[in-house]
């Protein structure tokens, strides 16, 4: 009987201890996610060469990786109860909370960056992974909602025959990037669209105590870069092309509004233009830019925020 590719459920769940599977439930299931690639084998199979022929032993797998993407969009009531969608997957893309506050880590997994057990249930079957990390990229398009593309790796769980889950999906207001504050060194961008890539480098963290011979999937570097469109202004408004000579760091903001006052914003204290093109929207002449979002001095390992403000 065909398998139904569209039949099919996202779960994802913070470990206790990085590495080991937990179970998952309906409750871990309650996202609004799109757009799933269940999880992908990416083992390292060796080839073996034989004797007396240009024929080859059987291979053996040296390393069972698998990696799982999917889309999410931006989603919130407003409240300080933020989304599942962040509190689950932020910390596991190597994003710490404090209060509503996410920044970036250097940390492996622990106490507060996270890994995940995490899954699709597909018409029948279970395709899950343990001990992923991941990494993410988010686009702001203009009077639309925002959505992140997130990807994660981690260690392959044998693939099982498990029933088709039935969570009850989150209701929540789609946020929309408009009506939003966003500068560079205080001068206001007017772009059609940004795009914030989190840059994170994930790697299988080899053990040999593990019975797949990988402990899990560490975050091993990180640079985060913002890609945008804003019109080009005039040098007296903002000398963009000399802040790329001089390689100038500036800060960046940027605000997401939700659901009546309630509102994400996006904070760089140290932007830096690593890139500018001259760009062409409809007729119109933008800077087409690359801010890299570098070591905000006391704290270098926390070169962004996304901070949730709740509706008064």
């Amino acid at each position: 009987m065909p398998r139904l590719k569209m039949k099919r459920v996202f779960a994802a769940k913070i470990e206790t201890a990085a590495g080991t599977a937990e179970s998952l439930t309906t409750s871990d299931a309650q996202f609004n996610a799109y757009n799933i690639e269940s999880p992908q084998p990416n083992f390292d199979v060796q080839s073996r060469p034989g004797q007396g022929a240009f024929g080859k032993r059987a291979s053996v797998v040296a390393g069972k990786i698998g990696v799982i993407s999917f889309v999410h969009d931006w989603e919130w009531d407003g409240t300080s109860t933020l989304p599942k969608w962040v509190d689950t997957l932020f910390p596991a893309c190597g994003l710490v909370k404090s209060t509503l506050t996410f920044t970036p880590r250097t940390e492996a997994p622990g106490a507060n960056v996270k890994t995940l057990t995490i899954a699709t249930y597909i018409d029948g079957k279970l395709k899950k992974l343990r001990g992923a990390s991941g990494t993410a990229v988010t686009e702001f398009p203009t009077n639309k909602t925002p959505f992140t593309t997130f990807t994660f790796t981690g260690i392959w769980v044998p693939v099982e025959d498990e029933a088709l889950i039935a969570p009850t999906y989150p209701t929540v207001s789609k946020m929309f990037y408009k009506n939003s504050t966003t500068t560079l060194d205080g001068v206001a961008l007017c772009s059609s669209s940004l795009s914030l890539d989190f840059g994170n480098t994930v790697t299988p963290h080899e053990c040999q105590a593990d019975v797949e011979g990988y402990a899990y999937g560490l975050i091993l570097d990180r640079t985060p870069v913002l890609s945008g469109d804003p019109e080009a202004v005039l040098v007296a408004t903002q000398d963009r092309y000399g802040m790329f000579e001089s390689m100038a760091e500036e800060a960046f903001s940027m605000t997401i509004p939700g659901p009546t006052t309630s509102y994400v914003t996006i904070a760089a204290p140290k932007a830096q233009i690593v890139s500018i093109q001259e760009g062409d929207r409809g007729g119109v002449e933008t800077d087409d830019i690359q801010l890299q979002f570098n070591q905000n001095g006391s704290t270098p390992d926390q070169e962004f925020s996304i901070v949730f403000t709740p509706a008064a």
